[in-house]
C-alpha cells in the first residue's frame, strides 16, 4: 500500500511540475536566443582588429526594448584610446560593416532589414596627459 501512495506522489509531482517546467523554459529560451544574438553582433566589433597606436578602453553592450515597438534593440559600444587623429579612425572604419543582430535588422522597413551597419565614430572629447585622445565605436541596431 505504502508503495501505491508513493507512486501516486510522484507521478503527481511529476505532472504538477511539467506545466511550471514548461512556463519557465518559455520565458528563459527567448532570453537565451537573444543573448545569444548580442554576443554574436558584439564580437564583429570586439573581434576587429584595432588600428596601429591604439587600445581598448573600455567595451559595452545591452539589449532592450526602446519605445513602443516589437522588437529587440540592440546597442555595441567600445571606446579606444589612440594617437591617431579622429580624421584616421573615421578612415579606418570607413568601408567596414557589420552584419545585423541575428542577420536582420528587426526594426527596420523590410527592405532594409539585411542591410548591414556601419559602426558610429564619435570624439569623446577626452585627451589624455601623452596627447592621446579617447573615441567611441558604436553599433546600433534600433
Amino acid at each position: 500500500m505504502k508503495k501505491v501512495l508513493l507512486l501516486g506522489l510522484a507521478i503527481g509531482l511529476i505532472l504538477l511540475s511539467v506545466p511550471a517546467l514548461l512556463c519557465t523554459a518559455m520565458l528563459w529560451i527567448p532570453q537565451i536566443i537573444t543573448n545569444a544574438k548580442l554576443n554574436a553582433f558584439a564580437d564583429q566589433l570586439f573581434d576587429y582588429p584595432l588600428p596601429e597606436q591604439t587600445r581598448v578602453v573600455s567595451r559595452d553592450k545591452w539589449v532592450g526594448l526602446t519605445g513602443n515597438s516589437n522588437h529587440c534593440d540592440y546597442f555595441v559600444g567600445q571606446t579606444i584610446e589612440t594617437a591617431l587623429p579622429l580624421a584616421d579612425i573615421k578612415r579606418y572604419y570607413a568601408d567596414v560593416t557589420f552584419l545585423p543582430p541575428g542577420g536582420r535588422n528587426e526594426g527596420m522597413e523590410p527592405n532594409y532589414q539585411t542591410a548591414p551597419i556601419t559602426p558610429d565614430i564619435l570624439a569623446n572629447g577626452k585627451t589624455m596627459g601623452d596627447g592621446h585622445q579617447q573615441v567611441s565605436i558604436i553599433l546600433a541596431s534600433l
